[in-house]
């Protein structure tokens, strides 16, 4: 008796292995398409373009470009700070 119930109970530990097994690899394909999905949704969402359409902005400025505006924008700051930070040109009879 005690050798049939060491089968059965061997027998129920096999179907719950293989229960258990199919389940994993059931989750282990569930995670492959959700994985898929996010970076077919991530790769749309890589491209400057696209997303700058997503949101609506009409022109965006080339990376090769940014330094040029940026040295200029700075250049143009600095001659306005520098002319205000001279103060007025002439100055009136003191009271």
């Amino acid at each position: 008796m005690v050798g049939l119930e060491d089968q059965d109970t061997s027998d129920r530990l096999r179907v719950a292995l293989a229960e258990a097994s199919a389940e994993i690899e059931q989750l282990k394909e569930m995670i492959r398409v959700l994985r898929e999905e996010l970076e077919a949704k991530l790769a749309t969402l890589r491209d400057p373009i696209l997303t700058a359409e997503a949101f609506g902005i009409e022109e965006i400025i080339d990376p090769r470009d940014t330094r040029p505006l940026l040295i200029e924008f700075a250049r143009r700051a600095h001659a306005i700070v520098r002319a205000e930070a001279r103060g007025p040109k002439s100055r009136g009879m003191r009271p």
